[in-house]
């Protein structure tokens, strides 16, 4: 199993939760792939917590879709298949395009602006080699609409599928990027609030998700593992 050695600093939040943060980002970045078995007494003794905080984590992660457990077999990465990504999709589709009828009306040309900076601050993590920050970013954008609706059942469905989200973009954006990649697939959504045109944004939110994901990986890691 790769090192997961991590100093936990965060005072302010609980153990779990700085140990949950911690594999999770180790997972985003790759450094514990996809289908990688976690032992829970050698993740507690490489972060020096006790095994409790690592047992919630471990539930926590699971509830996100990072983590699968086994019975009696243990507890591994999630395996991303192009169903768990199909999945994915067709919830975020769903979930996404009703939030954005429902809150378009409020949004403004100062959230626009808003919205741009989350482009530009991906783009910035990017153009760095930094896949966690580059997709928190990302994610940023997508999840401000949800803030903008106000909400909160809403808001609590899309965290649960936020990282999931996160999860397959680590695996599915391409090592090399133009310094402005994220910028111009979020450009038509944030001129189409500039216009105040609802329908256009409806349209460039459906497209943006449906070309979110390179399916063409997951076939072939799909072939790979059959």
């Amino acid at each position: 199993m790769a090192d997961v050695s991590y100093n936990i600093i965060h005072e302010s939040k609980s153990v779990s939760d700085q140990v949950c943060d911690t594999i999770r980002k180790l997972i985003i970045n790759k450094s514990l792939p996809s289908g990688e078995r976690l032992v829970e007494t050698k993740i507690a003794r490489e972060l020096a917590v006790s095994i409790t905080p690592v047992r919630q984590a471990f539930s926590q992660l699971a509830n996100e879709g990072l983590l699968t457990v086994y019975p009696f077999k243990g507890t591994y990465v999630t395996q991303i298949t192009s169903d768990y990504v199909q999945n994915v999709l067709d919830t975020r589709r769903i979930l996404e395009v009703g939030v954005a009828n429902l809150c378009f009306d409020k949004l403004t040309p100062a959230d626009a602006k808003i919205l741009l900076d989350f482009t530009q601050q991906s783009d910035t993590y990017c153009n760095h080699g930094l896949i966690f920050e580059a997709t928190e970013a990302d994610l940023n954008f997508h999840e401000y609409f949800f803030k903008v609706c106000g909400n909160d059942l809403l808001h609590r469905m899309w965290k649960v599928l936020r990282t999931r989200i996160q999860y397959i973009q680590s695996y599915t954006k391409p090592k090399i990027l133009p310094s402005d990649y994220l910028r111009k697939r979020h450009a038509g959504m944030i001129d189409a609030i500039n216009k105040r045109d609802k329908e256009s944004f409806i349209d460039n939110l459906n497209e943006h998700i449906v070309s979110s994901f390179d399916f063409n990986y997951f076939h072939c890691a799909d072939d790979t593992s059959s």
